[in-house]
């Protein structure tokens, strides 16, 4: 007739091998190989019955109980409830202030107000400073394709400086025309990127989209041929 439970007394657990559970044969083990071990006596975790193991982070008595626990049948959790050890205090709303941000706007240069951290006063404003900073952008790829000389160049601060006179032409360009429109004003560079120039405000002059795009990649000095066409 098959053993059903551990020889040793007061444990009902299944005998592996010697008619020993897996707990005892390791007592048994450590003690005929002459090894001293230290044995701990817990309360299991699910069913706080009483047992002995010889590791510390053991803290339920069978697998049985550890896969009840698991599921969420502990006795324990059940048992344990959270007390609060003092009073909860009432919420308090404090207003606070909200940040503002002012100065003047970077496009239009009118003083504003906001509520937010803009450089713009409008969206008017904004989305001309977005399109300033892509073209500024544009421009930078196309001179480092060139490996030239890079400088921050504001078209705006350029166009102004020269008054939105075109420089090859001699004449005013359209201030609200935009691109393709032949009388736009866009930025040239006199000594063009393909020959060696630089990206700088020294090198860039204000010039209509007509009067650049027929120029192309000539020098300042092959300006007049342009007349000859």
């Amino acid at each position: 007739m098959p053993i059903l439970s551990c020889s040793e007394t007061d444990c009902q657990r299944k005998p592996l091998s010697r008619g020993m559970c897996s707990t005892h044969y390791s007592y048994w083990h450590r003690a005929h190989n002459g090894r001293s071990y230290k044995v701990y006596a817990k309360a299991c975790a699910y069913c706080s019955e009483p047992f002995t193991t010889t590791t510390k982070r053991v803290i339920f008595c069978s697998l049985a109980c550890a896969q009840r626990d698991r599921n969420g049948w502990s006795r324990s959790k059940a048992i344990v409830k959270y007390v609060p050890t003092r009073k909860p205090q009432p919420v308090i709303h404090v207003r606070t202030t909200n940040r503002m941000t002012a100065g003047a706007c970077r496009v239009c240069g009118t003083y504003f107000v906001s509520f937010n951290t803009d450089v713009t006063c409008s969206i008017e404003c904004h989305q001309v400073k977005r399109r300033e900073v892509a073209h500024a952008a544009k421009q930078r790829r196309r001179a480092l394709k060139r490996e030239a000389y890079i400088a921050p160049v504001f078209r705006k601060k350029v166009f102004e400086s020269d008054g939105y006179r075109c420089h090859i032409c001699n004449k005013l360009t359209k201030k609200t025309a935009k691109v393709p429109h032949p009388m736009a004003p866009t930025l040239d560079h006199l000594v063009p990127l393909a020959k060696g120039g630089t990206h700088e405000p020294v090198n860039c002059r204000t010039a209509h989209f007509i009067c650049n795009s027929t120029k192309g990649d000539r020098l300042a000095g092959d300006q007049l041929l342009l007349f000859a066409i």
